[in-house]
């Protein structure tokens, strides 16, 4: 299957291994395996809006990018980022594609060019690899520890493996995370701008995850991790205690 091909039809799987084995970011560094969740959800959001419209990644043009920064504005706060983001990931993708030859042109870079971050908005920051490592090892409680402790280590597996928000982990539900098959992943609800979607996890998250799930009883509907419980209070201050330690 030659590279056009293969990104045609298959770029999900194509966008990961070049995430994995080639891409890197402005500082020339590789991308981390959170920053590859976020960039793998992104793109799948650009195809399905894409694909209706009989267009593909080797083949759509700045029609496309249009209408679908027309839908992110409708979706998305004022003032944010947002925009911009996906400007660059399309930038990326299209400017790798011509290297390959599967493109002819890159439709995004006028965008990159002309696209600022919005004033006020931090600019985002990211772990370098060595500390992502570290903490994707930190994940796995040790033997002998308690309930609340697997549960926290679970938590921050979940959060360093999806890229999900904090109200998406409190709203998480048993039935909403797939461990098992070749695609283990979690199902987020729709809910404000945000569509439906499910999330890849990475195997360093699998373990920790699966660990919590068997300790733990509790109806398919239930939350991942209750609000109150013999662990704690699951609520904004107690998770952002989980994650600072």
């Amino acid at each position: 299957m030659d590279n056009e091909t293969n990104w045609t039809l298959r770029p999900g799987p194509a966008y990961r291994r070049w995430q994995e084995t080639e891409a890197t970011g402005t500082d020339r560094r590789p991308f981390s395996a959170r920053s590859i969740v976020q960039h793998m959800s992104m793109l799948d959001r650009f195809v399905r809006h894409i694909a209706p419209r009989g267009a593909t990644v080797t083949s759509f043009g700045t029609d496309h990018i249009e209408s679908f920064f027309s839908e992110l504005g409708a979706r998305s706060a004022a003032g944010t980022s947002t925009a911009l983001r996906y400007a660059k990931l399309l930038d990326r993708l299209c400017r790798h594609l011509v290297d390959i030859g599967a493109r002819s042109d890159n439709p995004a870079s006028h965008y990159v060019r002309t696209t600022g971050w919005p004033r006020g908005e931090p600019m985002p920051l990211f772990l370098d690899e060595a500390a992502d490592l570290r903490l994707q090892g930190h994940v796995l409680a040790p033997a002998g520890s308690d309930v609340r402790e697997i549960r926290n280590r679970a938590t921050v597996a979940l959060l360093l493996g999806s890229g999900i928000t904090s109200a998406e982990i409190r709203a998480a539900r048993r039935t909403d995370l797939v461990l098992d098959g070749p695609r283990p992943h979690l199902c987020v609800a729709r809910h404000g701008a945000r569509d439906e979607r499910k999330v890849s996890l990475p195997p360093f998250a699998i373990e920790p995850l699966a660990t919590w799930l068997q300790l733990t009883q509790g109806g398919d509907d239930e939350l991942l991790f209750p609000m109150n419980a013999v662990t704690g209070s699951f609520c904004v201050i107690g998770n952002l205690k989980v994650v600072k330690n």
